[in-house]
């Protein structure tokens, strides 16, 4: 069976204009080769080269050449390979105004009906000519399609006399004609009405234009909404997309470093400058853009994104599941070819020049969903803190539509500080990113826009300090207490021991955070920091607080703050108690729940578990959730890891462990705590220090078991086995 043909050919031209060609097939050196001449459809004349020995040919030194010369009044030849029709070279002829679209076609008929649909029912807004190229397609379908569009003259097929891969397809497609722009469209691609006169208006704005690309929904350094990274095409609307774009950023462009191939307009100069796709290193597809773009630019060409074109893309569909393999393969190549390729791509996301386009297409977005008037500012921190603003988010009229968070940041990659607007009912607008320092002025006035006329603070983690007072005096607002961070920055009130730091002098809380860490990154002393947030705190239009003891905790270090003692959740006390007691000789089974950390009392809970595997005791925990290090946990042979769980399994679980009790094993004063609200209700007895709202929470219930806040292991277990039920 002979090997796929991999044709090449060595050119140089006479004085006279006649071209000498040595043509060879690389998959088969010692093979004739045979040349059209051809005029369009047209064939003007044939040649058949053959190297000087069928045996040992090792390069273009044994084929003779072929003299070739084109006929005089015969404009728009092109020297073609006969086996495959792909062209030999670059011929730059005369622009007619029209725009070739060159498809080719392969596989995925939804795909690629769905592409000729928008492709031949949008008006272009300039005059284009579709050139599919049938790549030897394994479906009847594509079949019948591609020739039902050329019997109706919508499109010109090529046909390959088989599958030939999508580089060499892309050639033969740019070559249809010699004197026109081309645009090189993937078949799983949709387009909306004006968008090939937007690409074309890019292209010719200047001369030392070669390519250009529109935005994608998976295009990589050219996506929107996601910047570099694909959102799937299912759910969007294209000419919704299409046209935000073009009102929002009509006629802007910005340089990149390389055109992205799914939808790609080059300029029949550059092309005819740079040369053909390598198909020899890029057959199959993925990387010959790149290559193609870095060749053109070191000729001088330059590359742009349309700003106001967007291209709806399935992404990998001519390859599927293959696609990650030939990728990897298309960069090891590009990076031996052109060293730093592959440093250039990150340093262009690094610098995020597409960074003001994008926030400028989620503010216009959101502009027209209506007004927010609800500003939230809190950190991602997780947990209850996040539970507690989604709470607030869902009891508003708007359900997150009239609501928009702020969230201070870290850059993932410079570090610096950041904040970033988040919209509960858009998550997928993930472009509204300021800078702490040169963006402040267009953020308030973006919120303005949006509407915003009040204000929550709950949480200033991650905020550079000197912006707390700066937004605090933008809108009325009110402040809430869901850690200590507005008096510490290390949040929890737990020094380098591990447990409840007692409160000390300022001057102690200094060393302390000078010695175990500034957990806020705040940057001045504690003396400082509650000198700075005292005054916010005291203007709050209220300062929420979940339970009474937070608020009078507060009250020591802001007394002219407006506190307002509110539940953070409505919770149920049991009318019974649904476990049964410890028989007589039965280990005590205590459910530990949540997600144990540091300040949650993960060492204390290994101690404990220690202790009674070293003293036997009859004691086991069960955590109900996860955490720091569950493999440690399990070791002592004491406690049972059950994994991570959603809130509506936790009394079904429950039923399943039966536990005697609950232990809480919180060092610092909580100031609310869901994971003890699921024990409370479930009606179980609790253990836990008495400390914060943990402890002022159990002596309303009523019934639990309070411990002194630095007891040791030992005596807490004793504690257990002698009080819990």
């Amino acid at each position: 069976m002979l090997a796929a043909p991999r044709l090449q050919a060595l050119i140089s031209v006479d004085d006279d204009g006649t071209l000498q060609v040595q043509p060879m097939d690389r998959a088969a050196p010692g093979r004739p080769v045979a040349l059209q001449l051809r005029a369009g459809d047209q064939v003007i004349s044939g040649f058949v080269s053959s190297p000087v020995t069928a045996l040992g040919v090792t390069g273009f030194g044994e084929i003779p050449p072929l003299a070739v010369k084109t006929p005089p009044n015969a404009p728009g030849t092109a020297l073609c390979f006969e086996l495959t029709g792909e062209p030999v070279m670059v011929e730059a002829g005369a622009d007619d105004g029209i725009v070739d679209v060159v498809v080719p076609v392969h596989g995925d008929e939804a795909a690629t009906r769905a592409c000729f649909q928008a492709l031949l029912s949008h008006d272009p807004g300039t005059p284009m000519r579709v050139v599919v190229i049938e790549d030897a397609s394994p479906e009847p379908g594509i079949v019948r399609l591609l020739e039902e569009l050329a019997g109706q003259r919508r499109i010109a097929l090529i046909r390959n006399p088989g599958n030939l891969g999508f580089v060499r397809s892309v050639n033969i497609g740019m070559a249809a004609h010699s004197g026109r722009d081309v645009v090189l469209l993937n078949a799983d691609t949709v387009v909306a009405p004006g968008w090939l006169a937007r690409l074309r208006k890019a292209a010719c704005r200047e001369t030392g234009t070669g390519t250009v690309t529109p935005w994608s929904n998976d295009a990589t350094i050219c996506s929107y909404p996601a910047a570099n990274s694909p959102t799937p095409l299912t759910g969007l609307d294209i000419g919704a997309l299409d046209r935000l774009v073009a009102r929002t950023l009509p006629d802007a462009t910005c340089p990149i470093p390389t055109a992205v191939g799914f939808c790609m307009y080059i300029r029949r100069a550059c092309l005819a400058q740079t040369g053909w796709f390598d198909a020899d290193a890029f057959g199959t597809g993925y990387g010959e853009e790149n290559d193609f773009c870095l060749r053109a630019s070191a000729l001088g060409w330059r590359h742009l994104i349309a700003l106001d074109v967007f291209v709806g893309h399935i992404g990998g569909g001519s390859f599927g599941a293959a696609k990650q393999a030939r990728i990897n393969a298309a960069l090891a190549v590009l990076e031996s070819r052109y060293p730093g390729y592959d440093a250039d791509i990150q340093a262009f996301i690094a610098a995020n020049p597409l960074r003001d386009a994008r926030q400028r297409l989620d503010m216009a977005q959101v502009s027209g969903s209506g007004q927010r008037p609800l500003l939230i500012l809190c950190a991602d921190l997780g947990g209850g803190t996040n539970r507690f603003i989604q709470q607030v988010i869902a009891a508003r009229p708007g359900s997150g539509g009239d609501t928009v968070i702020l969230r201070p940041e870290k850059g993932e990659s410079t570090g610096s500080s950041r904040l970033r607007l988040e919209l509960p009912n858009r998550p997928d607008l993930t472009n509204l990113i300021y800078d702490t320092q040169a963006d402040i002025e267009t953020l308030r006035q973006d919120l303005i826009h949006l509407g915003v006329t009040e204000m929550e603070l709950h949480h200033a983690a991650r905020l550079p300090a000197a912006l707390l007072p700066v937004l605090a005096s933008w809108f009325p607002y009110r402040a809430y207490v869901h850690d200590y961070g507005w008096i510490c920055p290390r949040y929890n009130l737990v020094d380098g021991t591990g447990r409840y730091c007692g409160e000390p002098a300022v001057q102690e809380c200094d060393r302390c955070v000078a010695t175990h860490g500034d957990l806020m990154e705040v940057g001045m002393p504690v003396s400082q920091w509650r000198m700075l947030t005292r005054p916010i705190l005291a203007a709050a239009l209220s300062v929420g607080c979940s339970c009474q003891s937070t608020a009078n905790r507060m009250r020591r270090y802001v007394p002219e703050a407006r506190y307002a003692v509110s539940p953070a959740e409505p919770v149920a006390l049991p009318t019974h108690l649904p476990f049964p007691p410890r028989a007589a000789g039965e280990a005590l089974r205590l459910v530990v729940p949540g997600a144990i950390g540091a300040v949650k009392g993960y060492d204390v809970l290994l101690a404990c578990a220690a202790d009674a595997k070293r003293r036997s005791l009859p004691l086991r925990f069960q955590v109900l959730g996860y955490s720091m290090d569950d493999d440690a946990l399990a070791a002592t042979g004491r406690v049972d890891i059950i994994g991570q769980y959603e809130e509506d399994e936790v009394p079904a679980l429950l039923a399943q462990l039966r536990p005697h009790a609950a232990f809480l094993p919180s060092v610092w004063p909580e100031t609310w705590c869901y994971a003890l609200t699921h024990v409370i209700t479930a009606g179980l007895f609790v253990a836990a220090f008495d400390l914060g709202a943990q402890a002022e929470r159990l002596r309303a219930a009523g019934r639990g078991l309070l411990l002194p806040p630095l007891l040791d292991a030992g005596a807490i277990n004793d504690a257990l086995l002698r009080h819990c039920p």
